[in-house]
């Protein structure tokens, strides 16, 4: 059972709690008891709910860049290779006695 001091008190935080909004990029504040309430500014006092951060990607240094693109040269020098020995292989096994002339 709750008091009405109490409930008085959850009454007045609730009509002193905003929620951060976003719409269009423009943040404004509701208030939590009556969704009427707007501001733009942020309240001074009372509590906030805050929008959720979005995190920022991670900064990577230069080294790790041009590490990252050197590996993608040794992986397309390396899928090169393999298709010439692919392309090698069909040959060889087109033509087993070694005709390189067309026979």
């Amino acid at each position: 059972m709750i008091g009405i001091k109490k409930l008085d008190a959850y009454m007045d935080h609730m009509k002193n709690s905003w929620l951060e909004t976003c719409v269009d990029g423009e943040i404004f504040y509701v208030n939590a008891f009556d969704e009427k309430k707007r501001q733009w500014e942020r309240p001074k006092d009372g509590f906030v709910k805050l929008l959720p951060k979005v995190e920022k990607p991670k900064r990577r240094s230069t080294w790790e860049k041009e590490l990252e693109r050197e590996r993608e040269w040794q992986n397309e020098r390396e899928r090169e290779r393999k298709e010439k020995r692919d392309r090698e292989e069909r040959r060889r096994r087109a033509d087993p006695w070694g005709h390189l002339d067309g026979w």
